[in-house]
């Protein structure tokens, strides 16, 4: 039986978890041995969907110290023992924070000073997964013992700025680099032609059948309003564009459109999102959600899909919109402009333009033959998307071999 480990920062509600839960819930356990390690046990939100053959590794408490939630670290703060890390854990937050470094460089730099604090894994494995860019990568190259050594890369490299120097030493370390789609591929290629070879496509597993059947459900939106619904799907970080989402929504109240756009996820955006949307007196229009256990009922009772994101690997949420044939305005960043074809099955606004996504989205408020007509188009799309889930695992069972 082959052992393997799959390494990721949580099981919180985010693309690549649920990537991950949908790829354990079909592996064959009596070929494999899996154990995972997440490093955040706060906000398990997949924790009941991860198969019970699958062997959860609970993070000593340095691992989590240096490579969980500042939060974790705070409510935390009182175990002497751990000092040395918690005072250096929140300094180099701070540093980064104060000089604005970007997301991916901060975690390079708390992994560089906190590495030498978090303890290997004894145990070795046939191979081990860095599921995720930066820290699982990092854990497992440097961490782990396997015999193959396999990191995803779901976000397009050379939109991350992520730090290449850095990041070289573990790729080429790696047996297997896997990215979501061929333009990602061959961007990655195009940063780092030494490990062209190595670098495959992997997309994810999508079980469209379930995305369908979930929709079914019932959706509580905590209010009575009965008018057009938007809904947009995401963690709440900076590179999902809420902003833009939020000055887009501004501009759609003031020409006059009565409406309420939702918001599914959680993240450490939250506060300052709820700030702005104090600020802009959108407070009964964009409307944060939180996590829901079934976000395809929520799309599916919605009238408008929209994701105003600056960048994406490959966007789940756009594919599985797609799958429930929403009218859908999304942006022309990488990971999400292939899965569109404008004014076809959808509508194209530009990345980081308020301005151009009202406009889009307005269209479609002014038009339910426009909607309609988009929704019948992604008929097409429901009959080209045969399950491929097979092929997915015999690629997975050849890159563990």
């Amino acid at each position: 039986m082959r052992k393997i480990l799959f390494v990721i920062d949580s099981i919180t509600c985010g693309g690549a978890e649920r990537a991950l839960v949908a790829l354990l819930n079909k592996l064959d356990y009596e070929k494999y041995d899996v154990d995972l390690l997440y490093f955040y046990h706060e906000n398990e939100y997949f924790r009941e969907q991860i198969p019970k053959q699958v062997n959860i590794i609970m993070p000593d408490m340095a691992t989590s110290m240096a490579l969980s939630s500042k939060s974790y670290v705070l409510r935390h703060i009182a175990a002497v023992k751990y000092w040395p890390i918690t005072v250096r854990r929140l300094w180099y937050g701070l540093m980064g924070k104060i000089n604005n470094k970007d997301y991916f460089k901060r975690r390079v730099k708390d992994w560089n000073n906190m590495k030498k604090y978090v303890p290997k894994q004894e145990k070795k494995y046939d191979a081990v997964i860095g599921y995720l860019e930066s820290n699982p990568t990092y854990y497992a190259m440097d961490n782990v013992q396997a015999d193959k050594y396999i990191v995803f890369q779901r976000t397009d490299y050379r939109t991350t700025g992520c730090c290449p120097e850095w990041d070289l030493p573990y790729y080429k370390k790696a047996d297997k680099i896997c990215v979501l789609s061929e333009e990602m591929r061959q961007n990655f290629v195009k940063e780092f032609p030494q490990v062209e070879e190595n670098v495959i496509v992997f997309p994810n597993i999508i079980d469209i059948k379930d995305i369908i059947d979930k929709s079914k459900d019932e959706a509580d939106f905590n209010d009575k309003f009965t008018g057009v619904k938007i809904i947009s799907v995401g963690t709440l970080r900076k590179v999902k564009g809420y902003d833009v989402a939020m000055k887009a929504c501004r501009r759609l109240i003031d020409m006059g459109y009565d409406f309420r756009w939702y918001i599914l996820g959680s993240g450490e955006e939250r506060q300052v999102l709820e700030n702005q949307i104090k600020s802009l007196k959108i407070e009964d229009r964009f409307i944060l959600l939180g996590n829901k256990r079934n976000p395809y009922a929520y799309i599916s009772k919605s009238d408008i899909f929209v994701q105003c994101s600056y960048r994406e690997g490959f966007s789940t949420s756009v594919f599985e919109a797609k799958c429930l044939q929403m009218p859908i305005v999304i942006t022309d960043a990488p990971g999400m402009i292939n899965q569109i074809e404008n004014n076809v099955n959808g509508l194209i606004a530009q990345v980081g333009n308020d301005e151009s996504v009202a406009e889009n989205i307005k269209r479609l408020l002014d038009s339910e033959e426009l909607r309609k007509s988009f929704s019948m188009a992604l008929e097409a799309h429901l009959e080209k998307c045969a399950d491929d889930t097979a092929y997915k695992l015999q690629l997975f069972d050849e890159i563990t071999e």
